[in-house]
């Protein structure tokens, strides 16, 4: 009787250890998913100036998922532009792809529907663009000049029309953080009432701030106005600082962060790129290839993945 019960004692200790080892493994397996992070963070906006055979290594050393190339479209012209290959061979060699068609001039809904549904005959197009961006920057002028309800009824809507029958997802024109003379929403704001969010799969945002608590606080506030549509950041970045390296450590202090609260974030850019007030890139390109550029691009590499 005594060595049944000592048994039964012995089962029941033994049922408790396994117990707590399993509860144990399963919060190390969800701290280790914690650490690890979502995956599909992790784009870069890769110019036209950049060679595709040259970054493939470097996105992949890097951790990268998404791309994004540009394209300067004639919505009345049917040309093939050195982007849609880029787009083909990003695909290729297993990237996802956002690609972006940018033009400033205001259209007809007929000249933008018929060519969407003319790019989607090129042949490998519909394969290699897994989300089309459709404008860049709508807050200004120089890549959008018309109005609101412009962009919505005669840009979005007949993009939406011919692509999204097709099942494939529309990511909207993006709002960079200083509107109307401040940081702050008030143009996002317009579109949103003209119907943006009507057209679209992802929404759009490029929140270049010069501090990390503007950046959170601009993120949180677009992400109210988006509500429960689901945010992508195709330019990702702080407006230039003095110091590489406080740049770098602002930008490690706002990734999880923005981890928490967007689908994608492509870092902007690259390559370097003089313009606009200057970007250091990732890489800088010379003669013996893509070199990379510090702190930025161990900053890029060791975030978890």
């Amino acid at each position: 009787m005594l060595r049944k019960s000592f048994k039964r004692v012995i089962s029941f200790l033994m049922m408790v250890i396994l117990s707590a080892c399993a509860s144990t493994v399963f919060d190390l397996n969800q701290n280790a998913v914690k650490a690890v992070g979502n995956d599909n963070f992790y784009g870069m906006h890769v110019g036209t100036d950049t060679s595709v055979p040259k970054a493939v290594p470097v996105l992949n050393d890097l951790g990268v998922k998404w791309t994004r190339v540009w394209v300067n479209v004639d919505w009345s012209k049917r040309s093939k532009p050195k982007s849609f290959q880029m787009a083909k061979d990003l695909k290729a060699a297993g990237f996802k792809v956002i690609m972006v068609f940018n033009q400033s001039r205001v259209p007809s809904y007929k000249a933008v529907k018929e060519y969407f549904d003319w790019v989607q005959t090129v042949p490998g197009m519909k394969e290699a663009v897994d989300v089309w961006e459709v404008l860049n920057e709508l807050n200004l002028p120089k890549y959008w000049s018309g109005t609101p309800d412009e962009y919505v009824n005669q840009v979005l809507k007949p993009a939406w029309d011919s692509l999204h029958p097709q099942g494939e997802q529309i990511l909207g024109g993006s709002f960079t953080a200083w509107q109307n003379r401040r940081w702050g929403t008030s143009i996002t704001k317009k579109y949103v009432n003209a119907g943006y969010l009507n057209y679209v799969d992802y929404a759009g945002s490029h929140p270049y701030t010069k501090t990390v608590a503007e950046m959170k606080t601009h993120i949180n506030a677009v992400k109210k106005l988006y509500g429960s549509k689901p945010i992508m950041l195709t330019e990702w970045n702080f407006k230039q600082k003095p110091s590489n390296k406080t740049w770098a450590e602002m930008l490690n202090q706002v990734r999880s962060y923005m981890d928490d609260r967007v689908v994608t974030a492509c870092y902007y850019r690259l390559i370097g790129f003089e313009s606009e007030g200057g970007w250091p890139g990732i890489v800088s390109s010379t003669r013996k290839g893509y070199v990379p550029v510090e702190p930025f691009y161990s900053m890029y590499k060791k975030w978890p993945k």
